[in-house]
């Protein structure tokens, strides 16, 4: 079943990243596998979180697809969440996050969720993950910045 694209995204990856629900629906039901990633490491949920589409992300989690993958810059669906600023996924992944994600993972720079947040402005987020006790920057630095 797993057809690619020439990023080597599977019909998977396709439907998750625009939100093609029933199609995502249809593929796991068709045992599409989830942990297939593309040439740049990412998963379908990598790419449903990316783009801000919750209910991929609900269909994916549900048929077994895991947070914890890393990406070819080390990073999970959770950064890419928090960096495209889609505090609707984060809270997803936080809450699913209770059984197995980390928000403290770090990616290939030693970023967290929360310093992507925090570096691109999106304050709801970092809030989000604050109030998740995600691990503050280095030096105890509130929101990703160090105070004078």
């Amino acid at each position: 079943m797993e057809d690619y694209t020439d990023l080597k995204e599977t019909l998977l990856h396709v439907a998750a990243a625009h939100g093609h629900l029933s199609i995502v629906a249809y593929l796991l039901s068709k045992g599409a596998r989830t942990g297939v990633k593309d040439r740049k490491g990412r998963t379908a949920l990598h790419r449903a979180a990316e783009k801000g589409h919750g209910g991929a992300v609900k269909l994916l989690l549900r048929g077994g697809a895991s947070m914890h993958t890393l990406d070819m810059e080390g990073k999970t669906p959770l950064h890419w969440a928090a960096e495209n600023n889609h505090s609707h996924i984060v809270k997803m992944l936080l809450k699913e996050e209770a059984r197995s994600s980390d928000p403290n993972a770090q990616d290939k720079e030693k970023k967290t969720p929360l310093h992507a947040a925090a570096l691109r402005g999106h304050l709801s987020i970092v809030e989000t993950l604050e109030a998740q006790e995600a691990e503050r920057p280095e030096g105890g630095a509130k929101n990703g910045f160090i105070e004078s």
